[in-house]
């Protein structure tokens, strides 16, 4: 299996690149009034207009830097599309189910990790998809 990983100030996080659409570069984002955070507006694409979810507002309260490597990820998930606008996205992991790592830590402080591995030593929070789903209902 492969994951997008994502490094957000020292904190190792992941998702699943079969939930994965597109990984595009910024675009302009449409700001829309009175939306909650994270999300910051909706973007266009092909001709869709999807909802677009600032990760970093998530984990830090902060908006995302547009870096080099800032990039918006275009996700499908139970059939239906969001952005999620990440920081440092430079690479894709190779993993084995093997690597999943059994946590006794409590699911409800952390609603938006699904799981977590080891890939070479590190750990990565794997990001449970269905959280961001419900913040764009």
């Amino acid at each position: 299996m492969q994951l997008l990983p994502i490094d957000i100030q020292g904190e190792n996080y992941a998702i699943e690149t079969t939930f994965i659409v597109e990984i595009i570069p910024i675009v302009k984002v449409i700001e829309i009034q009175d939306l909650k955070k994270p999300i910051i507006g909706v973007i266009n694409y092909r001709g869709n207009i999807i909802p677009l979810i600032d990760f970093n507002l998530i984990i830090s309260d902060i908006l995302s830097n547009k870096l080099f490597s800032t990039r918006i990820v275009i996700i499908n998930f139970n059939q239906i599309q969001f952005a999620l606008l990440i920081e440092n996205i430079t690479d894709i992991l190779e993993f084995n189910q093997e690597n999943k790592i059994k946590s006794n830590i409590n699911y409800q402080l952390s609603e938006f990790i699904k799981d977590y591995i080891n890939v070479n030593g590190k750990i990565y929070k794997i990001l449970n998809l269905a959280y961001f789903l419900n913040l764009i209902k």
